[in-house]
């Protein structure tokens, strides 16, 4: 239910919306069960994503033969995981610029 008030205050008036709650909306109020919504398709999505990418660094990781921390592995990252991650990104860049001598 919507209805629209007006509200006089020191000679200026203002109108806005009032909002009436459904009897149902009145008991959810004040029960003390939690209120389950739907989980948007772009946070599904985001999720999904963001697994992928760990997935992927971690697979990446171990193909360099980098022993990955387990507890790390679990989490999904940590610092262990971000530095070994840098450093066979640089690895793979001196390797890709034909600098071979600064890391072999």
């Amino acid at each position: 239910n919507e209805s629209s008030r007006t509200s006089n205050v020191n000679g200026r008036s203002n109108t806005y919306k009032v909002f009436a709650l459904s009897p149902q909306g009145a008991n959810l109020r004040f029960s003390k069960d939690p209120i389950v919504l739907p989980v948007p398709d772009c946070i599904r999505e985001a999720d999904e994503k963001e697994k992928a990418t760990r997935e992927e660094t971690i697979a990446k990781l171990k193909q360099s033969g980098l022993n990955v921390p387990q507890d790390e592995m679990a989490k999904g990252g940590g610092p262990a995981i971000q530095a070994m991650k840098k450093w066979v990104d640089y690895v793979q860049f001196q390797h890709d610029s034909n600098r071979h001598e600064r890391v072999s």
